[in-house]
């Protein structure tokens, strides 16, 4: 049996290395006393950058389907502190897509239209699409804990992570079929 002709088994045996991975990076994290998100980004970006073991390509649907729904359970240990600070937390997601339009949007109206890259519906997508996560996430969780408000740049953190899963993600095949942008397949 193949996925888009990748024999099934293979793709299980690199989802199975790709959590033992995971979890002993985790391991040596919490023996390390360096916080797990940092560590294992790192651990990924030398293993990329390294070339030593071949880096999967894995099908986005087996991404939201096993690598992303932990996103949320942890997530859902802080839904009281991203109730408790909803405001500040909706203030990131608007300041966040604020950016999002001014670095997409800003530029194209100071370069002659004449060496333009990307259109009106390519731009929507870009920034509709400029999804944050991991790094976000990663990057707040690794603030040292007497940083002053560490709870509530951790709760802005995860709200505007879960916002871009969540919203954006899912909404995103709609903004690029109403933009009328192209699949290049």
């Amino acid at each position: 049996m193949e996925s888009n002709g990748v024999p099934v088994e293979l793709l299980v045996r690199q989802v199975a290395w790709l959590l033992v991975a995971a979890t002993v990076i985790g391991m040596l994290a919490h023996w390390a006393r360096i916080p797990y998100e940092i560590a294992l980004v790192l651990v990924g970006l030398l293993i990329e950058e390294s070339h030593v073991v071949a880096v999967p390509h894995l099908q986005p649907e087996l991404v939201l389907l096993v690598f992303l729904p932990p996103l949320p359970f942890d997530a859902a240990f802080r839904v009281g502190t991203l109730l408790e600070h909803a405001r500040p937390v909706l203030l990131a997601i608007v300041a966040v897509t604020l950016a999002w339009l001014v670095v997409v949007w800003v530029p194209p109206l100071i370069v002659p239209s004449r060496s333009r890259v990307t259109g009106v519906g390519d731009r929507a997508v870009l920034t509709w699409g400029g999804l944050r996560g991991a790094l976000t996430i990663a990057l707040a969780l690794a603030l040292p804990a007497e940083t002053p408000s560490r709870e509530l740049l951790v709760a802005m953190a995860f709200g505007v992570t879960l916002f871009t899963l969540v919203v954006q993600g899912l909404t995103l095949p709609l903004v690029i079929q109403r933009a009328g942008v192209a699949r290049d397949d």
